[in-house]
């Protein structure tokens, strides 16, 4: 394949940054990654795999090859407990390719009349970077419907199917984001049904449906995460971001007991035996960020989890913030605050 020398990079990641690809190529298929890895691998490319481009920070070059996953494709697998349709069905395979837009794959599944990601609606990036990260959101994560996934080892080509249990789930983390130079994914499977029980628990959401009334079907979950995400979140056409910049860091009770002593309102839940889970978001704004902005990047003035980047500048701007945000943070609380997306 013909790589392109050169490429902008600015419009093909949210955050923005003025960024230039030595070489790039976008991949529609199967047999198009694996001839590409193999020229990558004669030509001695180091490889970089793009989706959405929602959870990168770009430095202004980056070396080697930037591979687009541009393979698309949602199929029904099939039925389980039912010989009849999808809607009489108790479990629903669904297999979708990884560079499906994962906004536009979740509307597609409620459609359907399919539980189980209704509560990821509106998260930015690809089919394929959500297991990457595990994203999650208003207490679902997409571990809790995924059955497989698919991917191919850079190094030799060879095609892999990782069970859930094989990959490595965590909070924000899996096997592929732990070891991010060996696997590309090219297709998950996600177990769906038309009769799982609405997850409207999560106190954010909770606390929105009961003024606004509570929904009754998976597409009006949907559009309820959709309208709690736009009021608190910007969009990245309008505003460069790359959504939540931090994770919830995790405590031991006696550091979170400490700072509930002397910060009462702290915002936290309880995570496993003697382990707290901080909102990053109240961290960072107790330390007095909220809406800070200064030579073109800042943070978000509705949700100070969220780093933003509206003089569209450099790589470097946005780490020099984070590492005085992550700074100011340890300072006053004692607690490290770690990096969500990746920086390149």
């Amino acid at each position: 394949m013909e790589f392109i020398v050169n490429q902008d990079l600015s419009s093909l990641h949210t955050m923005g940054c003025r960024s230039t690809a030595q070489s790039f190529v976008v991949v529609y298929s199967l047999p198009e990654l694996k001839s590409t890895l193999e020229e990558a691998r004669q030509r001695a490319l180091p490889i970089t795999v793009l989706g959405g481009g929602s959870n990168v920070v770009f430095s202004e070059h980056v070396p080697g090859l930037v591979v687009k996953m541009g393979i698309l494709g949602i199929e029904v697998l099939e039925n389980f407990g039912s010989e009849a349709s999808v809607e009489d069905a108790e479990v629903v395979w669904v297999k979708a390719q990884a560079g499906e837009n994962w906004h536009h794959f979740v509307r597609w599944t409620l459609q359907q009349g399919l539980g189980g990601l209704e509560n990821l609606s509106l998260i930015p990036g690809t089919v394929g970077a959500a297991p990457i990260q595990n994203i999650g959101a208003y207490g679902v994560e997409v571990k809790d419907v995924i059955s497989e996934v698919s991917a191919i080892n850079r190094n030799t080509g060879e095609l892999k199917i990782f069970d859930r249990d094989e990959c490595g789930f965590r909070y924000r983390d899996s096997i592929f984001k732990r070891d991010p130079g060996k696997w590309i994914i090219v297709e998950v499977t996600f177990r769906l049904s038309p009769k799982a029980p609405l997850k409207l628990d999560y106190a954010e959401l909770k606390k929105f449906w009961e003024s606004a009334g509570e929904p009754s079907s998976y597409l009006e979950v949907g559009a309820l995460v959709e309208e709690i995400r736009r009021r608190k979140l910007p969009d990245p056409d309008v505003v460069p971001n790359s959504g939540s910049f931090f994770k919830n860091p995790t405590v031991d009770d006696q550091l979170y007991q400490r700072i509930l002593d002397e910060y009462p309102s702290v915002v936290a839940f309880p995570s496993g035996v003697n382990q707290w889970k901080l909102a990053a978001g109240w961290l960072i704004q107790e330390c007095g960020w909220k809406g800070f902005v200064d030579d073109g990047v800042g943070v978000f003035d509705r949700q100070a989890l969220v780093i933003i980047n509206p003089g569209y500048r450099p790589a470097a701007a946005i780490k020099g913030l984070a590492s005085k945000i992550q700074q100011s943070v340890a300072d006053k609380f004692g607690v490290e605050l770690e990096i969500e997306p990746f920086i390149l």
